[in-house]
């Protein structure tokens, strides 16, 4: 999967996407349009901190309703990019716990992000995700429980990450198939 088949979710634009395209603000206004385009079958990608025992490391969501794992962490590494997959086990739901403290909280913008309980199957997982997204990433994820039987035999249309060609990430926990 290429970098262009993701779409990034409107709270997750940085400014060097904005300078890039001037046009993403006016098409990204809000989780309207990120929820029109899960529906459509993209990957939507969501920019997410998730807390491990020491710090909140960076990464993001990805969420695709006909993948095999419809909600994927993916954490960022400097230099080689997004590389340790975890697929999250369905069903989910998120919960708003309000602003980032606690170990790690440095690493995360206080006044940007919101830190949220992400309960994935039977793991709890807490992440600070944007503030402009955590009303999306709740509604997606109850969409994606509605929608998971559904869709289990559909295609992504952006090539899902755990489907379709095998591939191997350096230091990741999985080997993709």
């Amino acid at each position: 999967m290429s970098r262009r088949d993701i779409r990034k979710a409107s709270g997750t634009q940085s400014f060097l996407d904005l300078a890039r395209s001037p046009g993403r603000l006016l098409r990204s206004g809000n989780g309207e349009a990120d929820m029109a385009n899960l529906r459509e079958g993209l990957t939507i990608a969501v920019s997410a901190f998730m807390r491990t025992r020491v710090a909140f490391r960076q990464g993001r969501l990805l969420l695709c309703a006909a993948a095999p794992a419809p909600m994927v962490w993916e954490q960022y590494r400097f230099i080689l990019g997004y590389q340790a997959v975890k697929p999250l086990a369905p069903p989910y739901s998120v919960t708003d716990a309000g602003t980032v403290a606690g170990r790690g909280a440095w690493n995360v913008d206080k006044y940007l992000f919101r830190a949220a309980d992400l309960v994935a199957g039977t793991e709890v997982v807490e992440i600070a995700v944007p503030a402009a997204d955590l009303a999306f990433l709740s509604e997606a994820s109850a969409w994606l429980n509605q929608q998971r039987p559904l869709l289990a035999d559909s295609p992504c249309r952006s090539g899902c990450w755990l489907g379709g060609r095998t591939r191997e990430r350096r230091q990741g926990y999985f080997k993709m198939t």
